[in-house]
């Protein structure tokens, strides 16, 4: 099997044209084709499957219930940057998170906006803190470094 851990700039490329069999990559990128069938979708990695891909199981419905990866999108800032300044951009963040025409070309692209206790400065920290948490232990024991 050749397998490309993670999306690079060629890799669902790669998988269409048959040089790869497997990559991950945040279902944004490969739901057309996974709609058209030129590839197969094996997994969502979150939760809850994607509305845009109904017959393609959660990671936990495939056999690995304990693989939760989803993609995260953040605005930063930064540091120093005037609270009356973050304010504002949080303040037009929860606005646009609301706006139809957003929610709508998310759902298109298989993406599900954050409820808005989520799309804070404070919300986002604790998140990335819980994140390292969960995935420091992993990337030292399997040797891995930032290249």
């Amino acid at each position: 099997m050749r397998l490309c851990a993670w999306a690079n700039s060629s890799a669902l490329n790669d998988v269409i044209a048959g040089h790869i069999d497997v990559y991950c990559d945040p279902a944004t990128g490969p739901t057309p084709y996974i709609q058209s069938k030129t590839i197969k979708g094996y997994a969502i990695t979150s939760k809850t499957r994607v509305a845009t891909l109904p017959d393609v199981p959660t990671s936990a419905e495939a056999g690995v219930p304990e693989f939760n990866v989803t993609t995260l999108y953040g605005l930063y800032a930064p540091r120093g940057t005037p609270k009356r300044v973050l304010d504002q951009i949080v303040d037009a963040l929860q606005t646009a998170l609301r706006e139809p025409t957003l929610v709508n070309r998310f759902a298109e692209l298989s993406m599900t906006p954050v409820e808005p206790a989520r799309a804070t400065p404070e919300a986002l920290e604790t998140f990335l803190k819980a994140e390292i948490g969960k995935w420091g232990s992993i990337i030292k024991a399997a040797g891995i470094v930032p290249q």
